[in-house]
């Protein structure tokens, strides 16, 4: 595929750029890409639905990095990554599944366990029980929507009860997936926000190895380009700060000025239901906003098995 060529004024118009990137990507990978929006992978279509649905990744790479070659180098390494992790069986594995199969199955995964995403042969009802014992913890989920529609991806840390960079990074990539999918339905892309509910959070118990931390908050800023939105860190304790700063590098200039924090009940309500108002109280948890009515338990039988992927937990 040949390089677009310059305008008079010396500038080349961006479809033209996201034309070439296109051309650049072979038949598979221009599906794979494709199927980074949930609703193509249910749906399915025609080429020109699926080039339609690669080219929204491609503008967002290209919008991010700004240069054409490199967003392309970027966007190659996400279509690699979606490959070898395989989004598809993740975002599907508990369709069809009957209510409750795994309820019984105590088994939790630790760096022990089989191999089990890397493993063909490894059977998938053993990795949706594993799976589901991770999310069990009711650490990482969808529940709510900001005043545009974007899905709220709750990562509440003091629930961790196992530290494995496999599976943190499994149930983690789920439930981005399924927030982008989420906000995909309501508004027609996959921008969201992340709610980090530090509240009760001891660092010797809950905070991540340095490889696991490192390893989620680059493949955040490398394969989730142009999904965040906001990243809102509540109610963080002093120690946290430690934390921050050794971590913070690895996140990335654009994520970091998207990060905001807050603290104690003034503060989130100023800034989450005041003049910008993020959120109405009917779509925020009460340890987001005092007012919140976001407040039913999460009950992971309903979110996992009778809950489309699309949809957030308690979803209106």
């Amino acid at each position: 595929m040949c390089r677009p060529d310059e305008t008079e004024e010396g500038v080349i118009p961006e479809d033209d750029h996201l034309q070439y990137m296109l051309g650049c990507l072979s038949d598979e990978e221009l599906e794979i890409a494709a199927r980074t929006s949930y609703q193509y992978a249910k749906e399915g279509g025609n080429e020109e639905v699926r080039d339609k649905h690669a080219m929204a990744m491609a503008r967002r790479y290209l919008k991010s990095k700004k240069n054409v070659d490199k967003a392309l180098d970027y966007m190659k390494a996400t279509i690699q990554f979606r490959s070898d992790m395989k989004i598809d069986r993740l975002r599907t594995v508990f369709d069809g599944k009957d209510l409750g199969h795994h309820q019984d199955e105590e088994k939790t995964p630790t760096s022990d366990d089989e191999d089990v995403d890397s493993n063909p042969n490894v059977d998938t009802e053993k990795f949706a029980s594993q799976l589901e014992s991770r999310l069990s913890s009711k650490k990482n989920f969808v529940m709510g929507y900001d005043k545009e529609g974007r899905a709220t991806f709750h990562f509440i840390p003091r629930c961790t009860q196992h530290h494995d960079l496999e599976w943190t990074m499994l149930e983690s990539i789920y439930t981005m997936e399924r927030a982008i999918a989420c906000s995909e339905r309501r508004r027609g892309d996959g921008s969201i926000n992340a709610m980090i509910d530090c509240a009760g959070l001891k660092q010797w118990a809950h905070t991540p190895p340095m490889n696991v931390g490192k390893y989620f908050l680059k493949t955040l800023r490398r394969h989730y380009i142009g999904h965040i939105q906001k990243i809102f860190i509540l109610d963080a304790p002093l120690g946290f700060a430690w934390l921050w700063k050794i971590l913070s590098p690895f996140v990335g200039t654009a994520t970091r000025n998207k990060i905001v924090f807050l603290s104690g009940t003034d503060e989130k309500m100023s800034y989450l239901s005041g003049p910008q108002c993020y959120y109405e109280e009917s779509e925020a948890a009460p340890w987001m906003l005092e007012s919140g009515k976001k407040d039913r338990e999460l009950d992971m039988q309903e979110y996992l098995y009778r809950t489309p992927f699309d949809r957030a937990f308690d979803d209106a």
